[in-house]
């Protein structure tokens, strides 16, 4: 399951300093820290934020260096608790995501969780 089609679709516009516009997957989306690179079991990544489109909630996605599509961090579950500040990880598809994030201090563990299909995805508050 892919996020990308849930995510505010803009027209396509000039790009404009820390925004890039994927025109395969009608999104937008803007780099956390300009020229922030991570190393995600040995890929170089950079984490831009989107939010969805049927609740403005937040939404991480991961890119690589030459500014591909990688993987989303995050899933949409509709929830009350979503906001522009926490999120659903997805560790179905991306195992660990959440404590590599805490050791980068970029989330937070919420001790809550939500069981979607046959998972159960983790709670955070996002620090970027």
């Amino acid at each position: 399951m892919t996020i990308l089609t849930n995510i505010n679709l803009d027209s396509p516009a000039e790009k404009r300093v820390g925004e890039s516009f994927n025109k395969s997957n009608h999104m937008k989306t803007r780099k956390i820290n300009e020229n922030k690179y991570y190393n995600l079991s040995g890929i170089q990544v950079v984490i831009k934020k989107a939010k969805y489109a049927n609740n403005g909630t937040l939404a991480l996605l991961l890119f690589d260096d030459v500014d591909e599509y990688y993987a989303d961090i995050t899933v949409n579950l509709g929830d009350s608790l979503q906001s522009d500040r926490t999120a659903y990880l997805d560790e179905n598809n991306l195992p660990g995501i959440g404590k590599w994030l805490e050791r980068k201090g970029l989330a937070q563990p919420m001790n809550h969780e939500r069981l979607s299909g046959f998972f159960s995805y983790p709670l955070y508050r996002i620090n970027v």
